[in-house]
């Protein structure tokens, strides 16, 4: 019987089948742990820029509940409840 030539033994199949798989998982864990440190960063940078409005050059901040939900009501609908209040 004739082998096709364009075909890999089974065993090299294999190896080629889990290098890929490899690439592909090392890919998806990168590029979670990337997503991840944008979304501490935005939330870092966020909360910074909160903190600067409510203190104005006083010495504490007052954490205006007001200025939350005003963000939040206007944040939400285009970005998600990932921006609402409790966020």
């Amino acid at each position: 019987m004739k082998q096709d030539k364009s075909s890999l033994p089974e065993q090299q199949l294999d190896t080629l089948y889990s290098d890929v798989r490899q690439i592909i998982e090392t890919a998806r864990s990168k590029a979670v742990r990337s997503v991840d440190f944008c979304r501490v960063q935005i939330y870092w940078h966020l909360g910074r820029r909160i903190f600067e409005e409510e203190q104005q050059g006083k010495e504490r901040a007052d954490y205006g509940l007001y200025l939350i939900k005003t963000l939040a009501k206007r944040l939400e609908p285009e970005y998600g409840s990932g921006f609402g209040v409790r966020q």
